[in-house]
């Protein structure tokens, strides 16, 4: 089951991580070319992974997508927008300019430049206790906390150390959670209770429960509902009509609204319109058009400019890296993983079950991409992807690599020594060589070989890739590492352990085929270091969502077959099984993994709707 950026925070990342090292499209744009025709070669160049190039509404027929809109901003305005598709599969209604899609955790960096806004009208402020402004709930006792007190600024950045990665969808005719009901892990909500697992701002670890204590602790301060406070103090003074944090059932929920789907096309719940308690964590609603308001009023402030809604310091303040210990960095609100054309950008995706969407921000010079969709990870995520470098090749979005002028050559003797195989982030390997004077990586971003090239001695850079890289003994255990040192910082993060040559993970133990086997192989890793992010309930579902999206039936199921064995009490393992099954054709096998995950979690909606399609004679 794919939630939020959930569970599923993890599985965005990993499907684009995955899919962004397909081969580059041969467009031929001048920036001399007109606005439509740059639209046109974006529109009409998408290349899929077994090397086809299509147009949008091919790929979109191809895949199954119901629908997808889309703008393009260039030079601080929006240069193009375009819709394709249907709202609703089983309707006639079409995907138009003004259909407003569920953002999922597209609210995270929204909410955060709302909290920003707040704090600078000195409404509520961002570095004391969270604690003394809640009211309806309060923090529970941990080792971590009473060394730390927990602030916005933490709970924010995803370094508060709080746990509850994603939520459960709602939808109307059913009874939804309180903020309280999430945060304490009630039946009713599907959550794990709301605990601490680090020393505040020690480590970073994505948390919708802390935007859910975000939400809690300005409304109780405030006296407002999130919803309120921001069409009063951001929707409405951008001029954001479309957009809105109100939810299905509410007063003021738009009439014009795109229905999530599943793999099948679909209608995901009992009115394919999720409902999300969490306001601040999934819950905004908007249009490409509209989030392109924002997405300037942040481009200008970061050039500089005065007396916008969105002001330099808060423009600054939400994009500004906090910690590098994730994808190569990460701010108050806006994850700055991506260096595509090798520019530095801001953005953050989501998905909910059946919908989402990705903005992509140039921290200068004023262009971005807004894409919403109404279908499944699966099924998005690759052709978002795709669409994604065709526009950024049409618009010759891209700079060459900064490199010395002088080359550095790899000296033999060091280069030999860092040779060999390290462990990547997702419980596989890749290898490092020395050829013809230089380092080259095979498996690190994707199937072709990465060239890195030494900027300085023991400092490597990388075409699209954030991080300098350097080879490195972690003091802390003696061991050495390829340690990645995100550009505009100092922090070293130690991030791929070299292996010995025999040493074999977990993944290439599962991809062999042999059930037993792997799942020792990850028994044995979390025993090495239980925390290991390829032992993660989200790994493990990214993995086999990725396995499933290739077309790799029997991969997927052996992959979440490893993630139900290990994670016993997971209902969204016996999902994913169930969903893997459902696809290979195995009914029986798809039914019993569905009753499984619902025992586990009887609010599973989709597991119900699932199992009466199954049971259809």
């Amino acid at each position: 089951m794919r939630h939020h950026l959930t569970r599923v925070s993890r599985l965005s990342v990993f499907l684009f991580l995955g899919y962004v090292c397909l081969g580059m499209i041969p467009i031929t744009v001048s920036r001399a070319a007109t606005v439509s025709e740059r639209a046109d070669a974006a529109i009409s160049s998408l290349k899929a992974e077994n090397g086809d190039v299509r147009s949008v509404p091919q790929a979109m027929k191809d895949s199954g997508l119901p629908g997808l809109s889309v703008a393009v901003i260039e030079n601080y305005e929006v240069l193009w927008s375009r819709s394709w598709g249907v709202r609703a599969v089983a309707g006639e209604d079409l995907i138009e300019e003004e259909t407003v899609f569920n953002l999922a955790s597209i609210s995270k960096p929204i909410t955060a430049v709302l909290v920003a806004v707040l704090a600078e009208k000195g409404l509520i402020e961002l570095d004391v206790p969270v604690a003394g402004y809640l009211k309806r709930w309060k923090l529970p006792n941990s080792e971590f906390t009473n060394q730390v007190d927990i602030t916005l600024a933490h709970l924010l950045s995803h370094t508060a150390g709080t746990t509850q990665g994603g939520f459960d969808d709602f939808y109307l005719g059913g009874e939804v959670p309180t903020l309280a009901d999430v945060l304490d892990g009630s039946p009713l909500a599907g959550t794990d209770p709301l605990e601490f697992t680090s020393l505040p701002g020690s480590n970073w670890s994505y948390s919708g429960g802390g935007y859910v204590i975000v939400q809690m602790a300005v409304e109780d301060y405030l006296g407002q509902s999130l919803a309120d406070l921001a069409e009063q103090h951001l929707f409405g003074p951008l001029g954001m009509i479309r957009t809105t944090m109100r939810q299905h059932g509410e007063s003021g929920f738009p009439t014009n609204v795109a229905l999530a789907h599943d793999s099948h096309q679909e209608q995901v719940g009992a009115t394919g319109l999720p409902i999300c308690p969490q306001l601040s964590a999934s819950g905004v609603w908007s249009t490409p058009v509209d989030l392109a308001k924002l997405v300037i009023g942040m481009q200008k402030a970061l050039r500089g400019d005065q007396g916008g809604v969105i002001s330099p310091a808060v423009a600054r303040w939400t994009t500004d890296i906090v910690t590098s210990r994730v994808m190569g960095g990460w701010s108050h609100g806006w994850s700055r993983e991506y260096y595509y054309g090798n520019l530095d950008w801001f953005g953050h995706g989501g998905a909910n079950t059946g919908t989402g969407g990705q903005i992509y921000g140039t921290m200068e010079g004023g262009n971005a991409l807004i894409m919403v969709g109404n279908g499944p990870n699966g099924i998005r995520l690759p052709l978002f992807s795709q669409f994604r470098r065709s526009t950024f090749i049409a618009h010759e979005w891209s700079r060459p690599m900064e490199l010395p002028s002088n080359p550095v050559p790899v000296d033999e003797v060091f280069g030999a020594k860092v040779s060999g195989r390290y462990q990547d982030a997702w419980g596989g390997a890749f290898t490092v060589s020395l050829r013809e004077g230089g380092l080259q990586a095979d498996g690190f971003r994707g199937p072709e070989p990465t060239d890195l090239i030494q900027v300085r001695e023991n400092s490597f850079a990388v075409a699209e890739f954030a991080s300098e890289i350097s080879f490195l003994t972690n003091p802390d255990d003696g061991k050495r590492y390829m340690a990645l040192v995100r550009r505009g910082t100092d922090e070293i993060i130690y991030a791929n352990l070299a292996l010995w040559t025999p040493d074999v993970m977990p993944e290439e133990v599962l991809l062999e085929g042999d059930f037993d086997a792997a799942l020792g192989a990850y028994r044995e890793l979390m025993e090495i270091n239980l925390t290991d992010p390829a032992c993660s309930e989200n790994s493990l579902n990214a993995l086999g969502y990725k396995k499933m999206g290739s077309g790799e039936a029997e991969a997927a199921i052996l992959t979440f077959r490893v993630y139900a064995a290990l994670y016993p009490d997971s209902a969204n393992a016996y999902d994913s099984l169930g969903e893997s099954y459902m696809n290979a054709g195995e009914v029986e096998l798809a039914i019993a993994n569905y009753e499984r995950s619902l025992e586990l979690n009887p609010k599973n909606q989709g597991a119900v709707k699932m199992l009466e399609k199954l049971r259809q004679p």
